[in-house]
Parts: C-alpha cells; sequence; structure tokens
C-alpha cells in the first residue's frame, strides 16, 4: 500500500511540476531539437497523460497502461564555443493496472536530464545529446538505476527546404543497446512538414494557423532496472512498442496550447532480463489510446 501510494504520489509530482513549469511559460510545442531543419531549437514544455486500453499479455493475463509524462526546458545558451547548448528534464512514469499474470511492477519511471549541444554551419549541423537519469521500477533504489544514453547525429541541408540527418543512439545497460537515428525533412510550403525517419515519423499540417494537424509514428524501446532478489532474480524490464497515432494541437492564446491525440499501439513486448535464467519476453496485444497534452511556448 506505502508503494502503490508512493507512485500515485510520483504521478501526481510530474503534473504538478508541470503545471509549475508551464506556468514559467517554456517551449515551442510539438517541436524537438532532433528537428533537421535545425533552426527550430526546442525550449518545449509539455505535460500529458496516455491512457491505453485494455490488452492481453500473451500467456498470461491482460493490463491496461497510463503514461503519465512531463518535458520541460530548464536552460538554453547561444554560443557556447560556437555552439547552441539547452538543458531539459524529462519524467515518465508509465503505470500498469495490473501485474498482468507475469509479475509487472505497479509502475517504472525515467526521470533524465535531457542535455544537448549542436553546432551548426551554413549548411551542415552536428549534434551531441545525452540523457544522464534513473530508469526504474522504485523499488529499492541504486547505482544500477541510473543509465546513460547517449547520441551523435550529423544533418545536411540539401535545399532550403529539404534536408537529411543520420546518427547513432548508444545506450549501455539497454537491452536494445544501439538505436539508429535516420530522417529526412521536408518543407514544400509553409503549412506543410514531413519528418520521415527512424525512430520516429511525423506528417504537420499547418493550417489554419490556431491549429496544427498531424500523423505520428514512434518505435520505443527503454529498459528499467528491476531490485529483486532470489534465484530467480529479474534485473531489468524492456518495455518496447510502436505508437500510431493522429492529433490536433490548438493555439488557444498565444501562451496556452492543448494537444489531442488518438491512435493504435502495435508490435508490444515485455521482457524480463534475469541474472540466471533465460530471459523472458512475453508478446502483448495491440489497443488503442488516447491522450491528452498542455504546453506553453517559451
Amino acid at each position: 500500500m506505502r508503494r502503490n501510494m508512493f507512485l500515485v504520489g510520483l504521478a501526481l509530482i510530474t503534473l504538478v511540476s508541470g503545471r509549475l513549469a508551464f506556468a514559467r511559460g517554456y517551449g515551442d510545442y510539438g517541436a524537438s531539437v532532433g528537428l533537421i531543419t535545425s533552426d527550430e531549437l526546442a525550449h518545449t514544455f509539455e505535460v500529458g497523460v496516455l491512457f491505453g486500453a485494455e490488452a492481453d499479455v500473451e500467456r498470461a493475463g491482460d493490463t491496461y497502461v497510463m503514461d503519465v509524462d512531463s518535458d520541460w526546458a530548464l536552460a538554453h545558451f547561444k554560443d557556447v564555443v560556437g555552439s547552441d547548448v539547452d538543458l531539459g528534464l524529462v519524467i515518465n512514469t508509465l503505470v500498469f493496472s495490473d501485474d498482468a499474470g507475469v509479475g509487472l511492477p505497479g509502475a517504472v519511471v525515467k526521470a533524465a536530464l535531457e542535455l544537448g549541444m549542436i553546432w551548426k554551419g551554413s549548411d551542415v549541423a552536428v549534434e551531441l545529446r545525452t540523457s544522464p537519469g534513473l530508469y526504474t521500477d522504485l523499488d529499492g533504489l541504486s547505482s544500477r538505476d541510473l543509465a546513460f544514453p547517449f547520441s551523435g547525429a550529423v544533418s545536411c541541408h540539401f535545399h532550403p527546404h529539404f534536408a537529411g540527418m543520420a546518427g547513432l543512439e548508444i545506450r549501455p545497460s539497454f537491452d536494445r543497446n544501439l538505436m539508429p537515428i535516420i530522417a529526412i525533412a521536408w518543407d514544400p510550403t509553409e503549412y506543410v512538414r514531413l519528418y520521415l525517419g527512424i525512430p520516429r515519423t511525423r506528417l504537420m499540417l499547418r493550417f489554419p494557423e490556431s491549429f496544427r494537424f498531424y500523423l505520428d509514428a514512434e518505435w520505443r524501446s527503454v529498459t528499467y532496472d528491476m531490485s529483486e532478489s532470489g534465484d530467480d532474480e529479474r534485473e531489468a524490464l524492456t518495455v518496447e512498442d510502436t505508437r500510431f497515432g493522429c492529433g490536433v494541437v490548438w493555439q488557444i492564446t498565444d501562451r496556452l496550447q492543448l494537444g489531442i491525440e488518438g491512435g493504435l499501439l502495435r508490435w508490444r513486448s515485455l521482457e524480463f532480463e534475469r541474472g540466471r535464467r533465460p530471459d523472458e519476453e512475453h508478446e502483448m496485444d495491440g489497443s488503442s489510446y488516447g491522450r491528452v497534452a498542455v504546453g506553453m511556448p517559451f
């Protein structure tokens, strides 16, 4: 009971912290430092809640998920050794309604700093990023809960409205140690942007000016440390899925934006890494989801 209350408290802290940052006014909602038309460096603030419908776990029970996330900028510095530097904070709490007969934890959490440096030439940009922080089920915190993923990418403008990017994310202690970063970006008009890549693809339509409509696909794979003991100890849980969504962002005022999104979660899996026994992997059925988010520009 005490642990469940702690998890609920953490989710509330995520929301409250997000509201505090929201009041201070961070970000270009929907932007990303990774956008290879790199004039749009992100100073993003967003807090959102996703509800995933109940889904069956292979050869076991079922569960639904709630994903509470907040993402905001803490600082941004220009012309630091010829580069732009940004610092942000991400808290992502993934809550399971049931252990689904496989011993799922009540929740897993990512709480990480986001530190990036980008050097921009006339047509080429080099970006370095790292996300040190806690990736854990919160059951007995230890040094094993700390992870230090980092990445590097190079982007090039081939045309004022067309660019490409390639890079690699290296994630020690994760199940997937390497993640590719490959993308092209095309702005055929001021109202349309296509960002086609791995792990994320997005088509954005900016019309009229107070609304932005988008189609989105994102491959996600995160490993969280688990603190168990005994011969059957499970050392880590990797949650993987691909999210297909469509949504709208409404610019309600100059300082307030609302995002609503719905879609499907597909190709889902839960993998437990065991210290002395073979890993245990469970496929999970797809499900629908809905998400609501608020954001605010700098």
